[in-house]
């Protein structure tokens, strides 16, 4: 991360003006500088149209009207004028993914970067202040700040496969992000206070029906990963969704007499079949013994296509994207067959 970091660091001091192609395993974007600060950033065309298609109540345009020639621009141009009725709530997505994917390349994996010197045509008064130009030392310094937060967000969330199930609590109606994509809004003339925080609420705990994990509940938002997960957060400390164990355990019945001779003879009948077990292990040889490979690491396999248009090269490049699978010291032999298709096996553990 700290090369990429001097990287933008350099640009911004020598106020560079151009485009950054980034290629990496995880995607492609592009970066738009102008004497040293930041323009926009965004996606393919292709990948963009699939973000935006999650959104509900947005008409995308056809593909034939945004081809691969079409500058971003023009792309976002056509979306505003094909949603008339929807333009305070795609300035504000496309204002917050324009920042999004710029912090995101920080944690790809495998970067390739390509500077084109050129001329900026953009008029940066055009289209809302989408291409409002930020200081690049206030991104940066965003990214550090996300560097530290990534893994507490981590470690407090657990598993990918961790399932929430929503309350009778509601949210605050205003829980505003705590980073620099906020700050920056207030701080552009003519950009009036969109925000779709409480959509974005609203998305997430109708998602936590006890049954979609955590990884439904980023494959079905529009917002980035990040985000989500802070908002996860965000909602388990208001009480508004609670993780479906915890939630489990506060459900349970108090304890009765008949419930402890219930348990009491449970308890009994499992310790006889442990014995039986016991006794015919001694009984049988030592075989080698095959670990079955775990349903979560196809989940986080998935996960990674759907991100990233394609299955990882190896199982280091998947916990190098971010995801919440460990490992956990198994041993697993996996090979990509392909954009749609792979081989995992576990290994024999004698």
């Amino acid at each position: 991360m700290n090369k990429i970091f001097n990287y933008f660091e350099e640009l911004s001091n020598q106020k560079w003006t151009g485009l950054i192609e980034v290629k990496a395993s995880e995607g492609i974007a592009f970066i738009h500088l102008k004497s040293g600060r930041f323009l926009f950033a965004h996606r393919p065309i292709d990948r963009s149209l699939e973000r935006l298609e999650k959104i509900e109540g947005i008409e995308l345009p056809p593909f034939a009207a945004v081809s691969a020639k079409t500058s971003w621009p023009e792309f976002v141009d056509v979306c505003l004028k094909i949603n008339p009725a929807q333009t305070k709530r795609l300035i504000r997505y496309l204002d917050v993914d324009r920042f999004e994917i710029f912090f995101r390349i920080f944690f790809w994996s495998n970067l390739e970067l390509t500077p084109k010197a050129q001329d900026s045509v953009i008029d940066e008064t055009n289209q809302n202040n989408l291409f409002a130009p930020i200081k690049m030392e206030k991104l940066l310094n965003e990214v550090k700040a996300r560097e530290l937060e990534w893994p507490k967000i981590q470690d407090r969330l657990g598993s990918s496969r961790r399932i929430f199930v929503s309350t009778s609590k509601s949210p605050h109606k205003s829980t505003p992000l705590p980073d620099v994509i906020d700050q920056v809004l207030d701080e552009i003339p003519g950009q009036e206070a969109i925000t779709i925080e409480e959509e974005m609420n609203q998305k997430i705990i109708d998602l936590c029906n006890g049954k979609n994990t955590v990884e439904d509940l980023i494959r079905n938002s529009y917002q980035g990963e990040f985000l989500v997960l802070r908002q996860i957060l965000n909602l388990w400390d208001q009480g508004s969704i609670a993780p479906i164990d915890t939630r489990t355990k506060s459900l349970e019945s108090p304890v009765t007499a008949f419930g402890v001779i219930q348990d009491l003879t449970k308890a009994v009948a499992l310790g006889a079949l442990v014995l039986i077990c016991l006794s015919l292990i001694r009984r049988t040889p030592l075989i080698p013994i095959v670990n079955s490979v775990p349903q979560e690491l196809h989940q986080a396999l998935e996960l990674h296509r759907v991100e990233h248009g394609r299955y990882p090269q190896d199982l280091q490049q998947l916990q190098q994207s971010k995801s919440f699978f460990v490992l956990e010291g198994q041993r697993y032999l996996y090979q990509p067959k392909g954009p749609n298709r792979y081989e995992l096996k576990s290994r024999e553990i004698r």
